[in-house]
């Protein structure tokens, strides 16, 4: 195995992962801006609405610990990652075409998949694999873009909204979503192992035979030649 050096592949799966995380603010971050064009055209009651934050972080609480966790032990994290990020750009090009707030809370809770294996599980997997050391600072570096991007998509979906309306807003996120997907399946991997590498501070230490007249002390055979001479 080759030690990390300026050519680490962590670099990498960082990046991605920050750049996954994205489309991941699209589920949580920017919801508040759909609310009142859904609200006033199926012509519901604001709480209505709000039940479909609820559904999506009930699901991703429960959904992390007892569905993606396991999955994640038995499923390459970048196959897992491509899926789920497949599965939030459905959910969004089915917002996108119901008249059915049913539907919203149908892909409420299929949306918490993404949510749940990109915060919850992949963040830290990624963080203590790649750099044992420092894994905090590689969770503050991946988890930092979320925020980032809720503030640039709220303003961008805001925009949409006002100018082409709320579905053509699911459609533009459910292309980044897509367009995420197939850029967690290639750079992803779980540990370094995979790409022939090894993390930082975490090396092996050599075993080397030792010559056992070379101990200190007393050998076997030399303790029994003594008993012998007795």
């Amino acid at each position: 195995m080759e030690k990390p050096n300026k050519g680490y592949y962590g670099v990498k799966v960082i990046a991605v992962m920050a750049l996954l995380m994205l489309p991941m603010s699209l589920i949580m971050n920017t919801f508040s801006i759909f609310y009142t064009p859904v609200v006033q055209e199926f012509d519901i009651p604001l709480a209505a609405m709000g039940l479909n934050l609820t559904l999506t972080m009930l699901g991703s609480a429960f959904g992390a610990p007892f569905i993606t966790t396991p999955l994640s032990r038995k499923v390459k994290l970048r196959w897992m990652l491509s899926g789920v990020l497949v599965i939030e750009a459905l959910c969004f090009v089915a917002r996108a075409l119901t008249h059915s707030i049913y539907i919203f809370y149908v892909t409420s809770v299929l949306i918490s998949l993404p949510m749940g294996l990109l915060c919850n599980v992949s963040i830290p997997m990624i963080a203590n694999a790649w750099y044992p050391k420092k894994p905090g600072t590689a969770i503050g570096i991946m988890a930092s873009t979320q925020g980032l991007g809720g503030m640039l998509f709220s303003a961008i979906g805001g925009f949409i909204i006002q100018n082409s309306g709320w579905r053509v807003c699911c459609w533009v996120w459910a292309a980044v979503a897509l367009v995420a997907a197939p850029l967690a399946a290639i750079v992803i991997r779980n540990d370094p192992s995979e790409v022939g590498q090894i993390a930082p501070g975490s090396d092996t230490l050599e075993v080397k035979a030792v010559d056992p007249d070379t101990l200190p002390g007393m050998t076997r055979n030399h303790a029994l030649r003594s008993e012998e001479r007795r």
